[in-house]
């Protein structure tokens, strides 16, 4: 008894920085609030170059509850891109596998480890991708920083592989890299929790890096940065210091100003993620069939930007659990909800 009192009073006087994780599962909540919603994030970067953007995503904003859809991008290595996008009301897509399996028309994403499996093919575009994400559900990890906005990292800089078709190829694209994958979900309308949301991730080796900001439209942000080392966390803290630095090269889209530069540290940690060639930029609400993209103009003017981006973290050296010294290459997402006027 005494030995388990012992462990309890550390337990609750440890640090910030600490490994302690809610381990989380990505199958869907359904929610009946009205507002509530839900979006599975897959940001995949590969070898030949070739990028793919998804979201998958289930909303009560709008006529109804659990409308449904999939949209995306494909990037290709010359920067030209191909969008995709489908959505279906409630009662005309389909939750199989306990909550892990997401058929949207044409679309399909099955969740469930150790091989998630991504198949998307758009008839209207001619487009399809069929990727294979290897998972560790004991990965998944989940950081609450703001009272009622949870992002659950499910994968981070995972192996995937597949292939990649459009119409205007002669052939279909074998691929293989890395992908990161979130899910995020809320009772309340998200532009209502946060203004700009930044989740820079990458690999080096056998070290992957993941970091998250996020700021409220009353501009409280909140930051989590986790280190993991072969698969297993090696450092994670959540009491950090960030300042944006700087606007990104070439970048001039009123009322979205993107950083040059995150800077990041705490007592144990310094670092940055540098933002460099911007590979996509667009306007998500594009997505939405109407009256969907009409009710969601009255609340939110929202605009997403990926760029790639140099990571590096390095141990100050002013305790003994500190983080191991990276220098990755990696990709940062910026979501605005809504415009602003500063960084």
């Amino acid at each position: 008894m005494r030995l388990a009192c012992v462990s309890l009073l550390l337990a609750l006087l440890t640090p910030q920085a600490t490994l302690a994780q809610d381990l989380v599962s990505p199958r869907a909540r359904m929610s009946k609030g009205d507002a509530a919603e839900e979006h599975w994030d897959l940001d995949a970067r590969f070898e030949s170059g070739h990028f793919v953007m998804a979201r998958f995503f289930i909303t009560n904003a709008g006529p109804g509850v659990h409308t449904a859809g999939a949209t995306g991008h494909i990037v290709f290595p010359d920067g030209h891109t191909k969008p995709f996008k489908n959505g279906r009301r409630a009662g005309k897509w389909q939750l199989e596998n306990d909550g892990l399996l997401l058929d949207i028309g044409s679309s399909n994403f099955d969740l469930a480890g150790p091989v998630r499996h991504l198949d998307i093919d758009n008839h209207k575009r001619g487009i399809k991708i069929q990727l294979k994400i290897q998972a560790d559900p004991a990965r998944a990890r989940s950081k609450p920083l703001l009272p009622g906005y949870h992002v659950d990292l499910l994968d981070l800089a995972t192996p995937v592989s597949g292939t990649l078709w459009t119409p205007d190829m002669t052939a279909p694209v074998q691929v293989r890299g890395h992908a990161t994958l979130t899910h995020s979900w809320m009772e309340r309308a998200e532009a209502s929790l946060i203004q700009q949301r930044i989740d820079a991730f990458g690999r080096e080796n056998d070290y992957a890096f993941w970091f998250q900001r996020l700021t409220t439209p009353s501009g409280e942000s909140r930051s989590w940065l986790l280190i993991e080392e072969a698969g297993k966390p090696s450092y994670s803290s959540t009491a950090l210091e960030t300042s944006l630095q700087g606007r990104a090269p070439r970048w001039d889209k009123a009322g979205y100003p993107i950083p040059a530069r995150l800077e990041l540290g705490n007592s144990g940690a310094m670092g940055g993620v540098d933002l460099q060639r911007i590979v996509l930029s667009y306007d998500p609400s594009q997505d939405l069939p109407q009256p969907f993209r009409l009710l969601l103009s009255f609340r939110s003017r929202p605009w997403r930007v990926w760029t790639d981006s140099s990571i590096a973290v390095n141990n100050d050296g002013s305790g003994e659990h500190g983080p191991p010294q990276i220098h990755a290459a990696g990709t940062t997402s910026v979501t605005f909800l809504n415009p602003t006027t500063t960084p």
